[in-house]
């Protein structure tokens, strides 16, 4: 083995023990009353209020665990999970239904995703019309899709990165690449999804160093 080769084995190794480290030092106790959707709006404000986010300026940190999803229409802001988890129904949604996203970025630019734990749910974390945007140190797991960027209604995200994630067990697709360019995956751990990462209709991606096994 090569020293190029167990450099990327060892970085690999250090962003599953990051994740997981962080997954542990909050419970994944999910809060029973936090079953709405939601919305961190075009102006910064939370909806409803009392959501378990608190907000700094424009950055965004979950304060508990949130059975339910997030929809995020603000640009140029990041969203701390901090270990926390963001669980779904279980249930498969239709493309357009806000029931089946764990996070579903919508007409953004340059937003941050990082240090969620994202189960069952349809679509684990959306782009729609999304650019600029970034999937960091995520844990993904039993959704339909796990990350989808664009969808075949011409709606195109494109320069977003998703890196260093765990993304296991989705049963379509642990990634889904549908129209836009210059999207780039690298050095995540893809496992034992329906397909590793689907790509359909993009161009000038760039995919490297990733460990996908089935």
């Amino acid at each position: 083995m090569n020293k190029k080769t167990l450099t990327h084995v060892f970085t690999l190794t250090v962003v599953l023990f990051s994740v997981l480290l962080l997954l542990q030092s909050n419970p994944l106790a999910i809060s029973q009353t936090n079953t709405q959707i939601i919305t961190i709006k075009d102006d910064g404000s939370i909806d409803p209020s009392d959501a378990p986010i608190q907000r700094d300026g424009d950055h965004y940190t979950l304060t508990s665990s949130i059975s339910g999803g997030i929809q995020i229409q603000k640009s140029h802001i990041i969203i701390d999970g901090v270990g926390y988890t963001l669980q779904g129904d279980g249930q498969i949604h239709g493309p357009t239904d806000k029931l089946g996203m764990g996070l579903n970025v919508v007409d953004c630019r340059n937003v941050t995703i990082k240090n969620f734990n994202v189960k069952d749910f349809t679509r684990g974390i959306r782009f729609t019309n999304a650019s600029d945007c970034v999937v960091n140190q995520n844990i993904i797991v039993n959704n339909h899709i796990g990350v989808e960027m664009g969808y075949v209604d011409d709606s195109y995200s494109n320069n977003n990165t998703i890196t260093a994630n765990f993304i296991k067990e989705n049963i379509d697709a642990g990634i889904r690449l549908i129209h836009g360019t210059s999207n780039t995956i690298n050095e995540n751990i893809i496992s034992a999804n329906g397909q590793g990462i689907s790509i359909w209709a993009t161009s000038d991606n760039i995919i490297k160093l990733n460990n996908i096994t089935d």
